[in-house]
C-alpha cells in the first residue's frame, strides 16, 4: 500500500509544487527505514531525496533516523549491505499480438525496493 503521508522540508514542498507531495507518497511504499533498516510503522516517514539533475531517488526513513532533506551529491553511494533491501519475483508474462494471436511468455523478474524479509505481505 501506498504512503497516506510524508514528512517534507520547505525545499522540497517548493521543489515539488502543492500537489507534489502527494504525488510523491502515491508513488512509494513505507516498508524499512533506509538508515536503520526497521519497519517503517504507522508514523509519517521522513522523505530524503538525492536530486541527481536527469532524476532524483527518494527514500523513506523514520523521522528520528534521519531529518528530511533534498540534496544534490555528485555521486550517491550505500555502503553494500547496508540497509540495501529488496523484493524480488518472477512470472510470466502472457505477451500477444495486435491481432489477438498469443506468442511465447515472456519472463519477467520484478524488483521491488524494500525488504519485507520472511514477514508475510499482499500478493
Amino acid at each position: 500500500m501506498a504512503v497516506s503521508s510524508l514528512v517534507v522540508c520547505d525545499f522540497t514542498r517548493y521543489r515539488l509544487g502543492d500537489d507534489g507531495p502527494a504525488d510523491l507518497a502515491a508513488c512509494l511504499w513505507a516498508v524499512d527505514c533506509q538508515t536503520c533498516g526497521r519497519l517503517l510503522g504507522d508514523a509519517p516517514p521522513a522523505v530524503f531525496v538525492h536530486d541527481l539533475t536527469v532524476t532524483a531517488v527518494a527514500s523513506l526513513h523514520h523521522q528520528q533516523c534521519r531529518q528530511p532533506g533534498w540534496t544534490y551529491p555528485m555521486v550517491t553511494a550505500q555502503e553494500p549491505g547496508k540497509n540495501t533491501t529488496f523484493v524480488a519475483r518472477m512470472m510470466l508474462l502472457p505477451p500477444t499480438w495486435g491481432d489477438g494471436r498469443a506468442v511465447e511468455p515472456c519472463p519477467l523478474m520484478l524488483v521491488n525496493p524494500g525488504n519485507y524479509g520472511t514477514r508475510s505481505y499482499p500478493s
